[in-house]
């Protein structure tokens, strides 16, 4: 056993160390230039640096720590990283997420067992594809019905094709004898040929009805199109579709129409969406003397015919993988939801209620739903659209948003420039929001795709873009924003209010058809955001440089942004008031830009004589509203003198402990406009929140965490979920309009977006449309770490499961980015955060390596996150630049400012940021940075911390500037630093052999304790 030594020797050691401490420094100091590298190398040692020779465990991704190497021996790790890098455009391991069948025929998965009945044989014949023919027999009317239900394993939408080898009937009392042949298609809706096969009555009848879920499977479909058919007289289902099978082989297609014509009768209502599948041996009443109940069929085979984007693996340009299997999945499933909806407009399956229009028919849209709706709105767009354009080519997703854009712009109102909302009701559905919608996914197209219609190739001819679609849609943008919205102005008050207009928007419903009145905080918080965005599609280039309308609706965006601030901000809980209502007698307040005053309503309202014109503000606070007064820069006082984070910090805080529900966030904090609605979700304007959560330094836990309840919700396996994401969510988690919900909505996929953009942290920006500027903006730290309780009302609701790798590619009109960034901890483990030693409040020495890469002739902007420190010490991070498997620069940064929430004296993420990354030289180059932080062990004066600074601004972040991005950087200078001597000490206390103590956080379950 080694002996220690003895205590003289140790005290004589320490005096000496002691002794000579000065004259280290003193040394030091003087040539300071010259040790200034010291940190770099001296890390290159540490455990944390060295290639991971571990193996993955199970379920683990692979991955490969990040290496600071000496000058010269370099090449092996980064070698490693570039491979790792160029993995992500050849990677298939996100093949397995992807929810699509593999062909357009789609088969069924399973027979569920528990709904079969009556005399059915060889039932998994219909699985398994033998020879055998299933066969349903019903002799008697004693009999049970004979019923079987198909499990497509997912859902679907298309034509239901049933082939049979024929039939039986019983007439008197005698079956007769199957007859052979090969009759072929049926009658009727399949061939236009109202008879043709010999004694076609009584022919035994089968019955299919559809649903998305088997909740609400019955006898009748969950939904059929002929329940919006509004004229009884031209139904042709009673919710189920009908077959009178031959006694030949024969094949039937589920298209819209009667086998009997004449007299509407065996009828089917075409296209259905659905997961299950309930066939029965029955008939309907009305549908005789042609079916009877009674007989035999055989069957042969029964598949679907997916009408919609068949979306198997080839066909993503786009894909996203992390961490978080879940969240990775619900990225997937997110994506063949959208393209479910993804279909040609044709006029047998669109929706009934006069939305038929010959201006879209055989073009490709983007419908609301799969099954329900199936008319293109363009609300949806703003979430339906980026879906789209991160996962699919312009030809295979963008053409369908851009076709819908067009088509409304070419249905604008004369007199005042409203648009539509969709082509039902002939163009004439009165929505007050969907024109401001309108504009949003017209800025969002351009600035995603650029109107470019082209293969996503390094050439293209910029004169030639889609027609040219800035410059056809920037006219109708100018009547929306200069016409229609400013006849519904109180002109007193500055804000948009419902009952003005030249047609009076009395009326006028929204996205959620909701009786809102008067002023209302959604309306006029997505005006602001309508107008911030056309303000910068103004400055298009082929648009002209439009400037004059750009600062008049930037100066607009400005004085609604005032006025709504002003007006309607309650500041008793913390948000926005939804709108107003009209109040009882003797209530306070007045209308017509008369101030409001608190009266305790509580939510009656008289519907007699006593009705007066004065008004009250509801008692209820919207998720709508609040989410966009902050993305748009009402609550947080964008472009003001006096911008802050109080109003979004207290919004999403009363948000979180009011509406804050298992299944979701609800959409309103209180029941008073319907019973349900503090319980409904909404994904698609829960999106926004989620965006909004993103945006404010401190809610990124909750982001992630209402991202997880809400999907979690529409994707539980136990629920009987049909893989796909609903239209609306209500109380306890269920289907909030029952069996009428579409269970494919393309408004409720906003995972996609959010997960590309702020995890994967991929985002194009308006210095350059199409992607020709973009922004890497990935996690922030607190979504990686176990990041200390911010102290948020609310955030006790939920456990922090934090994000530790990403990767994926993005598509763009000029080729693919691709980002890769990995967590990894002193033991170079990405799973540290199980030990508990990834915290936000005290972290070890972490690595974090991002690597990016994007195609030639674009420019961007990185941003690196950088770990907190508790207690605002400064701190030093190394980033190091490799290019074509090389170092070419590295950067030794002081950290001296922190994200702080100044109000509750949190710390949040900050970034460094890499500016003015031009002429990336081909797809295949990477710019790798790798990041570690040493936090700085010295206190100043009073034994405080060195606290460099702290920021106030929404944004805070050390900037260096790259001045050449493939030679030597330069740091700029950054505002408010702490003196070099900072960085002396530093060195002083690495190159002494004191290492900074640091504590190891015990897990969640207990136990671990501290290292140093």
């Amino acid at each position: 056993m080694p002996q220690r030594a003895s205590p003289l020797l140790r005290d004589i050691l320490v005096i000496s160390a002691i002794a000579l401490s000065p004259l280290l420094f003193l040394t030091l100091f003087a040539t300071r230039d010259e040790y200034l590298s010291a940190p770099l190398s001296y890390l290159r040692s540490l455990p944390m640096y060295q290639t991971n020779k571990h193996e993955p465990s199970a379920g683990q991704e692979p991955h490969a720590s990040p290496v600071i190497t000496e000058e010269g021996s370099s090449s092996r790790s980064i070698q490693q990283v570039f491979q790792d890098h160029s993995s992500i455009f050849t990677d298939t391991n996100w093949h397995r997420f992807v929810s699509a069948p593999n062909s357009n025929l789609v088969p069924p998965q399973s027979i569920v067992s528990s709904y079969t009945s009556g005399h059915v044989r060889n039932a998994d014949s219909l699985i398994t594809g033998c020879d055998r023919p299933v066969i349903l027999t019903r002799w008697a009317e004693t009999d049970d019905e004979p019923v079987i239900v198909l499990d497509f394993g997912r859902n679907v939408v298309g034509l239901a094709v049933i082939e049979f080898e024929g039939s039986r009937k019983v007439v008197a009392g005698k079956t007769e004898q199957q007859k052979g042949g090969d009759y072929g298609n049926l009658p009727g809706a399949n061939s236009g040929n109202a008879g043709g096969y010999e004694d076609e009555l009584h022919r035994p009848g089968l019955r299919l009805s559809f649903s998305e879920t088997l909740e609400f499977l019955g006898k009748k479909s969950d939904f059929s199109r002929s329940y919006n058919i509004r004229n009884p007289s031209n139904k042709l289902t009673p919710g189920s579709d009908q077959i009178a099978v031959p006694p030949h082989a024969s094949t039937w297609t589920s298209q819209t129409g009667c086998q009997h014509a004449p007299t509407k009768q065996v009828c089917s209502d075409g296209l259905h969406g659905f997961r299950y599948l309930r066939i029965s041996l029955s008939s309907l009443i009305s549908d005789g003397p042609f079916t009877s109940p009674l007989g035999q069929i055989s069957i042969s085979s029964i598949r679907l015919r997916l009408s919609a984007f068949l979306g198997t693996p080839p066909t993503f340009t786009g894909h996203f993988q992390c961490s978080d299997t879940n969240l990775t999945s619900y990225w997937y499933a997110g994506v063949y939801t959208n393209d479910l909806c993804t279909d040609v407009f044709r006029a047998n399956d669109t929706e009934p209620r006069d939305a038929l229009s010959a201006s879209l028919v055989g073009k490709l849209v983007l419908h609301d739903g799969a099954k329900r709706d199936r008319d293109p709105y363009v609300g949806d767009l703003a979430v339906a659209g980026p879906t789209a354009y991160l996962s699919r080519k312009y030809e295979d997703g963008g053409r369908g948003v851009e076709n819908v854009l067009v088509d409304l712009a070419e249905h604008q109102r004369e007199e005042d420039g409203w648009i539509p909302p969709a082509s039902i009701m002939s163009y004439s559905l009165r929505l007050f929001d969907y024109p401001l919608w309108w504009v949003v996914c017209v800025y969002k197209h351009v600035l995603y795709t650029d109107g470019d219609n082209s293969s996503s190739d390094d050439t293209r001819d910029d004169d030639h873009k889609s027609d040219d679609f800035v410059t056809k849609m920037y006219p109708s943008v100018k009547r929306v924003l200069d016409n229609y919205y400013p006849s519904t102005t109180n002109d007193t008050l500055g804000l948009l209010q419902k009952g003005m207009g030249m047609q009076s928007s009395n009326g006028y419903g929204d996205y959620a058809f909701l009786p809102r009145k008067g002023v209302v905080t959604y309306y006029n918080a997505l005006y602001v955001l309508a107008l911030r965005y056309a303000a910068e599609l103004s400055a298009h280039p082929r648009i002209g440089l439009q400037e004059e309308d750009g600062n008049r609706w930037n100066e607009r965006a400005d004085s609604v942004a005032e006025a709504l601030r002003n007006f309607s901000w309650d500041d008793e809980k913390g948000a926005f008031w939804d709108g107003q209502c009209e109040a009882r007698v003797g209530a306070k307040g007045k209308g017509e830009g008369g101030e409001v005053g608190q009266n305790g309503d509580d939510g009656e309202r008289d519907c007699g004589e006593q009705r007066t014109r004065e008004w009250e503000w509801c008692p209820t606070h919207a998720q709508d509203g609040n989410s966009l007064a902050i993305l748009s820069g009402i609550a947080t006082g964008a472009r003001q003198a006096n911008s802050d984070l109080t109003k979004a910090r207290s919004i999403l805080s009363h948000l979180t402990s009011t509406t804050f529900r298992q299944w979701g966030n609800a959409f309103y904090d209180s029941p008073h406009h319907g019973p349900q609605f503090s319980n409904r979700v909404y994904p698609f304007i829960s999106h926004f929140e989620v965006l909004s959560r993103f945006l404010v330094p401190g809610f990124t836990p909750s982001a992630l965490d209402q991202l997880r309840r809400t999907y979690s919700t529409m994707a539980d396996p136990d629920k009987g979920g049909p893989g796909t994401f609903w239209e609306g969510i209500g109380y306890e988690g269920r289907a909030y309009e029952e069996g009428f919900t579409s269970m494919a909505h393309g408004w409720s996929t906003g995972v996609v977006s959010s997960l590309t953009e702020k995890v994967l942290g991929v985002e194009p920006t308006g210095r350059g449309w199409g992607y020709q500027s973009w922004r890497v903006k990935p996690l922030g730290w607190e979504g990686m770490t176990l990041a200390p309780d911010d102290g948020h009302e609310g955030r006790e609701k939920f456990e922090h499961v934090p994000i530790t790798w990403a990767k994926g590619v993005v598509p763009t009109p000029r080729g693919k980015i691709g980002v890769s960034w990995r967590l990894v901890d002193s033991e170079g483990d990405t799973n540290g955060r199980e030990k508990g030693n990834m915290t936000g409040e005290n972290t070890e020495r972490i690595a974090y390596a991002l690597s990016v890469s994007a195609p030639r002739g674009t420019e961007g902007e990185i941003w690196l996150p950088l770990p907190p420190r508790n207690g605002g010490s400064a701190f030093v991070t190394q980033v190091v630049v490799a290019r074509h498997e090389e170092i070419i620069s590295e950067h030794e940064i002081e950290v001296t400012k922190e994200l702080r929430d100044e109000n509750e004296g949190t710390l949040g993420s900050g970034y460094f940021v890499v500016k003015g990354v031009e002429d990336w030289d081909g797809e295949k180059v990477v710019y790798f940075f790798r990041v570690s932080s040493t936090p700085l062990g010295a206190t100043g004066t009073g034994g405080q911390p060195m606290v460099a600074g702290q920021a106030t601004r929404l944004e805070a972040i050390v900037r260096t500037q790259a001045t050449d991005a493939v030679g030597d950087s330069t740091s700029a200078a950054v505002p408010g630093a702490a003196s070099p001597r900072c960085s002396y000490v530093l060195l002083l206390a690495m190159l002494s052999g004191f290492l900074v103590m640091r504590e190891r956080i015990p897990a969640a379950s207990g136990g671990g304790g501290g290292r140093t």
